[in-house]
């Protein structure tokens, strides 16, 4: 199974991009599923209904969100509904919308998406470590295939039974993906650290695209 990660599209130019490109890279990789950071969407700040209906029409499966995620209002209403555009886990349990969702991939496979946001230069309402576990748990109960993506680099990896968790900075790098296996009862995890030679997102497609393909974890 394939998974490709987008980082945070900005603005016209990165909607463009995708639009032009995502479809036709989903064949070419040949990826089940599509997750994609869209907190940034509009104009560089925030995400409004319109722009998540034409991100999930051409490709995405699940879209993240981020520390902007109420810079566009009319966004609150939409989120209260969708159950594939999800917010920071770690907000508010009065925020509206959901921490963490589940879409089938395109080979049928559940795919759970949990977003939390980071503490790297802002202070989230509640900590991520202190709602992480119980979300994996709950996510957990409907499919083993678990993404954990951090808005906002922690440097630390989650203790979890996560499959996968990625991690961006506040520069908007990808820096750091944790992809988790078990087998055999014993948990196995590899850490690539990006920070050494990450590419900013909005520049260089290379970047702001990860594939992992679960089948060889």
């Amino acid at each position: 199974m394939k998974i490709l990660f987008i980082a945070d599209v900005v603005g016209v130019p990165g909607r463009r991009a995708v639009e032009e490109r995502l479809p036709g890279l989903k064949e070419e990789l040949r990826a089940d599923f599509c997750i994609l950071n869209g907190e940034n969407l509009a104009d560089g700040v925030g995400i409004t209904p319109k722009l998540a209906d034409r991100m999930l029409a051409i490709g995405a499966d699940a879209i993240t969100l981020g520390n902007h995620v109420w810079r566009r209002g009319e966004i609150a209403p939409y989120l209260k509904e969708s159950d594939r555009v999800i917010r920071p886990a770690n907000l508010s349990a009065r925020a509206p919308g959901k921490g963490f969702t589940v879409v089938p991939a395109a080979n049928g496979t559940d795919v759970a998406v949990i977003n939390l946001l980071g503490s790297l230069f802002i202070g989230p309402p509640i900590g991520p470590f202190e709602v992480v576990d119980e979300v994996v748990e709950e996510a957990g109960k409907r499919t083993p295939v678990i993404v954990v993506e951090i808005e906002q680099f922690l440097g630390q990896e989650l203790n979890g039974p996560a499959s996968l968790e990625v991690s961006i900075g506040r520069d908007g790098l990808i820096r750091k993906i944790v992809l988790s296996s078990t087998s055999n009862g014993d948990q196995e995890t590899e850490t690539l650290e990006l920070s050494d030679f990450g590419v900013r997102v909005a520049a260089e497609p290379p970047a702001a695209r990860t594939v992992v393909d679960f089948a060889n974890a």
